[in-house]
């Protein structure tokens, strides 16, 4: 109780000072935003290799913009609201996902508002369910592969959801209770999902069930969230995974096909020398940059 106490007083004094308004002044809403997905969303890169060095110190913190890093964040961040920073996820201490640039961006457009974003990501992982696929590429690490549950797939009649769908829920819950509970008025604005390497790299059959995969994590993501008409921003896989057609494919014709859906390319963005999976510190930043003008274009009912 008394460490519930006072991380709640510890958010609201956060905000005190984050926006600076006089006692008994209607509080704005704050727009919660969801980033999930996997190692693209975690951020595998280095603020240090940024160029025109330094790397801009008005993105390393950023005080006016709230951060819940996720339950699988780094010691001391995990489970709590704290203020919009690099690092947070334990891969390095100068490592960071989208959710820099995309929350700057959307503060800088709308300095008077309220900014959140909730983050859990997993990297290596899929929306598929491991068991039911068979059509592996030939490989050692690949021979009856089983996720053991561990993928971003919604519950059915006769499947238990996947345990980060489940997990992805509990941070969302527990992020926005959070805010009820230190009277933080507040909206789930929008949704933010970089995901799709893991279906385009190792299955022919995934891919091609991409599709009904994306749309059907959509859908039930929006109904557990309860905002049927949530808006979602999915970031495209990159050109590196040997199945990737398929799976852009996919992501665009979701897109296509839902008003509240959209579309960011990221062919074009630098990746890692002798990685090619992960996209360097420049590409990172127009990543976010690319997620906050999508989401800026998408209509909130």
């Amino acid at each position: 109780m008394l460490k519930h106490a006072m991380r709640v007083l510890r958010v609201g004094v956060l905000w005190l000072g984050m926006v600076g308004r006089a006692l008994g002044e209607s509080e704005p809403i704050t727009d919660v935003y969801v980033l999930a997905g996997q190692s693209n969303a975690e951020g595998h890169n280095h603020a240090t290799t940024y160029t025109p060095a330094p790397f801009p110190d008005v993105w390393r913190r950023q005080t006016n913009v709230l951060f819940w890093p996720g339950s699988n964040a780094k010691a001391g961040l995990k489970n709590t609201w704290t203020v919009l920073q690099v690092g947070a996820s334990g891969i390095n201490p100068h490592a960071f996902g989208p959710e820099i640039t995309f929350g700057h961006s959307l503060a800088t457009a709308q300095p008077q508002a309220r900014i959140a974003i909730i983050k859990y990501a997993v990297g290596g992982t899929g929306i598929a369910r491991s068991k039911d696929y068979d059509d592996y590429i030939a490989h050692p690490q690949l021979i009856n592969f089983n996720d053991h549950g561990r993928n971003w797939h919604w519950p059915e009649p006769s499947q238990p959801a996947g345990s980060l769908y489940t997990n992805l829920l509990v941070n969302v819950r527990d992020a926005l209770q959070a805010l009820k509970d230190q009277g933080t008025r507040h909206r789930l604005a929008g949704f933010l999902w970089m995901q799709g390497e893991h279906e385009a790299g190792i299955s022919p059959k995934m891919a091609k069930d991409y599709p009904v995969l994306l749309a059907g994590l959509i859908k039930h993501l929006r109904a557990d969230l309860g905002q049927p008409a949530l808006p979602f921003v999915i970031g495209q896989v990159s050109d590196k995974w040997i199945f990737h057609p398929v799976v852009q494919a996919a992501q665009t014709s979701v897109c296509e096909q839902d008003p509240y859906a959209a579309l960011v390319v990221t062919r074009d963005l630098p990746r890692t020398t002798g990685d090619d999976a992960h996209y360097t510190a420049n590409g990172m930043v127009t990543l976010g940059e690319r997620f906050a003008a999508s989401m800026r274009t998408l209509t909130r009912p």
